[in-house]
């Protein structure tokens, strides 16, 4: 599997048996596994995206890195990075082409998020402050803490 994040490719070498972040001045190599794969995509994003990379840490940090937070932030971070969450609450599915998902944003202190997306009704995880989130609504709040500007989705649209 290959993923970019900006100018840094993550990829997992099956020869030498371990992950690979590369960008065009250095490569660095990380263990099999899923632990590899996170610090590999962590690199790749403190080198091309050091302000989602300080967001994905300070929200996994305050869950002591557990796994299931740590990958659902760093996938909200792909959300961004990859163009795929628009102004308008509007997220274009990753794994479904022609697919949109709904994120509902209600005001208040703290802010609250809701998912039209599967993961938001079946298996959502707790975020400490939010509550329950999908990785949708993890990057709405990620781009709203980082006052990303974002554009509307203007295609039809075929929500989930």
């Amino acid at each position: 599997m290959k993923r970019s994040i900006a100018e840094t490719t993550v990829s997992y070498n099956h020869r030498a048996k371990q992950w690979q972040a590369v960008n065009g001045t250095e490569s660095i190599s990380y263990p099999a596994g899923p632990e590899g794969k996170r610090q590999a995509q962590l690199y790749a994003l403190s080198i091309d995206r050091p302000d989602l990379a300080t967001k994905v840490h300070m929200i996994a940090g305050a869950h002591n890195y557990e796994p299931s937070v740590l990958n659902m932030a760093i996938k909200s971070a792909h959300i961004i990075t990859d163009n795929l969450l628009h102004g308008n609450g509007v997220v274009t599915s990753q794994s479904r082409e022609g697919i949109y998902h709904e994120v509902i944003e209600f005001s208040g202190i703290p802010k609250a998020y809701r998912c039209t997306c599967e993961a938001f009704t079946y298996h959502p995880v707790w975020i400490v402050g939010l509550g329950y989130m999908c990785k949708h609504g993890l990057a709405t709040h990620i781009a709203y803490l980082l006052n990303i500007k974002l554009t509307d989705q203007t295609k039809e649209q075929n929500y989930a």
